[in-house]
């Protein structure tokens, strides 16, 4: 049988960080073994000096970032025209008081 390596690469830097070997009947058991275990890191599958496949790891996923304060006040959205002298007026749960605004040109 067939000795495989299997090169585990950092995620970051793409550095092998270890290796692990391996026996296997030919490639494609190698690779059907190797598959299990693709995921977590970038890994290389190879037979002697031929590289028999590169198994990327899957993305990191962030957690979500919080909501960012709004800069400034939430508007009523008006489609349509605006009539000349027409105010807008906040958000009815908009924190900020209606009167010291003036949004008018």
């Amino acid at each position: 049988m067939p000795a495989y390596r299997l090169y585990l690469l950092d995620r970051h830097s793409g550095h092998i960080d270890r290796v692990e070997e391996m026996n296997a009947g030919d490639d494609v058991e190698a690779i059907c073994v190797v598959q299990d275990r693709a995921g977590e890191l970038p890994m290389e599958l190879w037979l002697g000096g031929r590289k028999v496949r590169r198994f990327d790891a899957r993305p990191e996923v962030s957690p979500p970032s919080p909501p960012r304060a709004s800069a400034g006040p939430l508007l009523q959205v008006k489609t349509g025209r605006v009539e000349p002298g027409e105010r807008l007026k906040p958000a009815e749960h908009d924190p900020i008081r209606p009167d010291a605004m003036d949004f008018t040109a």
